[in-house]
């Protein structure tokens, strides 16, 4: 069977190689006359923007369809001998949506014309799929704050968001959204999350012409995941139009924060530059376009040198020049602790102490310095420096500012510390399009989009004091899209389109790596302990699809091939952390040595401890992770996790349209997707072998079980898991819209073409963060993975010696893991109102699943 299948898909894969992720639109409809249908009649779809044609005849029903148009706006013209020609204006196409224009041609001379004004296809009623089209004119004039055209995603029906959670449509899992740009997935391969709210692409409102959102009941050839988000790079026109902008935001012009109000004094007045003004940003924003016609060279005899109305460009530029500072809050110590005093609040009435001011119960009394009161107790105590270690004041005591706000910390050893620091972002963004019409059956189009981007991140650096971040997340993503399209006869039209994304998204540390780190206590480390991590992704895509028109069916097929290539980086732990803490080291002070002093509390006498620990360079433990570059080399200090993962999206799809009457239309379609199983090139990773996996729980309880390098289970050199080869996914779907002219049914439909009803059932699967979900649940094996190795119970000091960490000497994902699949069903009804109104009522279901073969 598993044979069958993969023959079957190869063989379609060999003559049609994609998912329909087209940028085209499709026109379709039935002409008739006083007398019903109307065969043989000519329909010619004019693109207004280049002012190309293109010519069908209505088939013996009536029927014709444009399968594949540029997306834009058309100008539709109908004749046939006898009967008056009708102009339909303004028809306008979006990308991935259907238009449905039936005329009726009036009996009359050819030369008279009867003209409409159409607009565009509000209810849309010859598909059962829900999509909306997010329309140029809203792109540019809705008021977007980060000039993200995915923002408006939020306001389509059945789109959830919050500032707590992730954006989802219809109740899915945000990574069931795909998100492609002329037809290329531009999403992180990585981590998916946030599929929903962000892509690496970057589209912008000045290089997005539209974008159409499916939410419910997508046919066969939309594409994996539930909900699809395609957008489109403006095409260029039959004339030059250019624009420029530039947008400034100041923070000259906004309120102070809350919190650095509370920072400034009683009397209105602040030493600390944070609180006397809201945090400094000055965002610019600035850019231009421009697109027209562009000369064709011509081969061939009898050709002019140069075609003027065959080529057509786009191109766009924005800048972004953000220098913003955010408030950032540490802990130090006070002048006195910070000159080794301690200072507690007095538990007890009684006793008469000369570290305390007052015998009252809560008075402050003040140690003048803690190493020395440590040491006068003698014995082990002996072993702690008389002055503050030398490393320590190096490194965290001279590197601590000296003076707060107060904003924090205890009152009396510890401050808080409030400061500006540098969030700047920097971001260069191109975009083109070229357009070229090879002959009348013939085009080709080319997309190149990229943008760079400097970002520092405060987020990453945490602990640092220094107002410029020590971490800077470089980003660079490029996308290349070629496609072909080629118009076999009127009723069969095919296009091939291929591309590639590319993401580099590291996180770069900036200053220098110690040969070991502190976990302090009582204070923030004013040192940078973020190490560098990132990843490198790659997704190439090749998709081909193919229209063919049979009578009253439109026959869609074609299918896939995606390739994805995750190279993911990361030293989180890879330097030695050191511990400051006398915990278990046989030098931590007691109640016993307060006793007389006045008493104190539990959580004081930690911060005592805490204290002579920092002072006194005190550690009990030595933390550092361990990473194999090769197997044969075992686990080596100070070397970099690297995971070059890998997988695949392939699929083939085969769907029917039926327009069974003019008003109700009928679908059907089946999609066969195929997920390879996630491996990791470098093999890695271990798995413990399961010899039955029929019996999986005797082999995983086994006390003689063994473990081997992933792949063995699988029966594949590196791969976590079995391919999952039985992803069928069908489609079924209705729509009729009521054309009652009188009565009841006129009153609640408002007759004809004005309200549509849907209904459909689909199944779909997706890549639910396919990647992070396995390594997750690999990595809980000990073994190849990053390994975490602790010297506890020390009594060190950091003067003498940082004892070396020696390197060590395994939750598998189930060997028939299947693809995700979501189950759903729609009831739905929409109502046309006037212009591009509508209403739209619902019912919706969906059920995920996602367990063991």
């Amino acid at each position: 069977m598993k044979r069958f299948i993969l023959g079957f898909f190869l063989v379609i894969l060999a003559t049609s190689i994609a998912m329909a992720q087209t940028t085209t639109g499709r026109l379709s409809g039935t002409v008739s006359g006083p007398d019903g249908v109307l065969p043989g009649a000519t329909i010619t779809a004019t693109d207004v923007a280049t002012g190309k044609s293109q010519t069908t005849v209505s088939n013996g029903e009536g029927a014709y369809s444009f399968p594949q148009l540029e997306f834009g706006t058309y100008t539709v013209k109908v004749t046939s001998a006898g009967f008056k020609a009708y102009v339909a204006s303004s028809v306008k196409i979006d990308v991935g949506r259907d238009y449905s224009l039936s005329p009726a041609l009036e009996v009359g001379a050819i030369e008279e014309t009867v003209t409409v004004t159409a607009g565009a296809d509000v209810i849309t009623a010859n598909t059962a799929q829900v999509s909306n089209t997010i329309s140029p004119q809203q792109i540019l004039s809705l008021p977007l704050l980060t000039r993200s055209p995915l923002s408006l995603t939020t306001l389509q029906a059945g789109v959830a968001s919050n500032s707590a959670a992730n954006t989802t449509i219809n109740g899915m899992r945000t990574t069931f959204t795909n998100i492609t740009r002329d037809g290329i997935n531009i999403q992180d391969t990585y981590i998916r999350s946030n599929a929903t709210d962000f892509a690496p692409g970057r589209p912008s409102v000045d290089d997005t012409a539209e974008f159409t959102i499916t939410t419910t009941n997508s046919e066969a050839d939309q594409g994996s995941g539930g909900a699809q988000i395609r957008l489109v790079t403006p095409r260029g026109t039959k004339d030059f139009h250019g624009a420029l902008f530039a947008y400034n935001r100041n923070s000259a012009f906004a309120a102070n924060s809350f919190f650095n109000n509370r920072s400034r004094n009683a009397d209105g007045t602040s030493n600390m530059t944070v609180a006397k003004k809201p945090s400094f940003r000055n965002r610019n924003q600035f850019g231009g376009k421009i697109s027209g016609p562009m000369p064709v060279p011509g081969f061939g005899e009898g050709t002019p040198v140069f075609f003027k109305d065959r080529g057509y460009f786009f191109f766009a530029y924005e800048g972004i020049r953000d220098p913003l500072s955010t408030a950032a809050s540490r802990t130090i110590l006070t002048p006195g602790a910070r000159n080794g005093a301690f200072s507690w609040n007095r538990t007890n009435g009684t006793d008469i102490s000369p570290y305390c001011a007052s015998q009252t119960v809560g008075s402050v009394c003040t140690i003048p310095n803690i190493l020395t009161f440590a040491r006068s107790f003698g014995g082990n105590f002996l072993t702690i420096p008389a002055v503050v270690d030398p490393i320590i004041q190096s490194r965290v005591i001279s590197l601590l500012p000296a003076s707060s706000n107060f904003t924090g910390g205890d009152g009396l050893n510890t401050a808080g510390y409030r400061f500006l620091r540098r969030s700047d972002q920097t971001r260069d963004q191109y975009s083109s399009r070229f357009d070229v019409d090879l002959s009348e059956n013939d085009s080709i189009l080319g997309v190149y989009n990229y943008n760079k981007e400097s970002n520092l991140r405060p987020d990453a650096d945490t602990t640092a004091f220094t107002v410029i971040p020590q971490v800077n997340q470089l980003s660079a993503n490029k996308q290349l899209t070629l496609a072909w399209r080629h118009v076999f006869s009127s009723n069969f039209v095919n296009e091939f389109r291929g591309g590639i994304f590319t993401s580099e998204v590291p996180f770069d540390k900036t200053d220098a790596t110690p040969a070991y780190y502190f976990a302090l206590p009582l204070v923030t480390n004013p040192e940078n302990t973020f190490l560098s991590q990132g990843r490198n992704t790659k997704a190439f895509n090749f998709q081909s699809n193919a229209d063919y028109i049979w009578k009253s069916h439109t026959i869609r097929f074609g299918g896939q091939a995606q390739i994805f290539r995750v190279n993911a980086y990361n030293d989180a732990a890879i330097v030695p952390t050191v511990s400051l803490s006398n915990t278990n080291t046989g030098v931590a002070l007691a109640t016993t040595n307060f006793a007389g002093l006045g008493g104190i509390s539990t959580g004081q006498l930690g911060s005592s401890n805490g204290m002579l620990a920092l002072f006194g360079g005190v550690f009990n433990s030595v933390a550092q992770s361990f990473n194999i570059a090769d197997v044969s080399r075992g686990f080596e200090a100070g070397v970099r996790q690297y995971q070059p993962f890998r997988n695949e999206n392939h699929a083939v799809y085969l769907s029917d349209r039926w327009a069974v009457t003019r008003n109700l239309t009928l679908s059907l379609g089946m999609r066969y997707e195929l997920f390879p199983g996630l491996r990791i090139n470098n093999g890695l990773a271990l798995e413990p072998l399961i010899p039955d996996a029929a019996n999986m729980n005797s082999s995983l309880l086994s006390l003689s079980g063994t473990s081997g390098v992933v792949g063995t289970n699988s029966g594949r050199k590196n791969a976590y898991y079995k391919t999952d080869y039985n992803n069928l996914a069908p489609n079924l779907g209705i729509s009729w819209s009521p054309s009652y002219e009188k009565g009841l049914g006129k009153f609640l439909f408002g007759g004809a073409g004005k309200s549509v009803l849907r209904g459909g059932y689909s199944q779909i699967y997706g890549n639910d963060s396919i990647i992070t979900s396995i390594n997750n649940a690999a990595v809980g094996n000990p073994g190849l993975a990053r390994t975490a190795v602790s010297l506890l119970n020390l009594n060190g000091r950091v003067s003498t010696a940082i004892p070396t960490v020696a390197p060590p000497t395994f939750i598998t994902p189930p060997a028939n893991l299947v693809a995700e699949q979501c189950s759903r069903c729609r009831q739905l009804l929409r109502y046309g109102l006037r212009d591009r109104s509508g209403i739209e009522v619902a019912a919706r279901g969906s059920v995920q699943l996602w367990f063991p073969a």
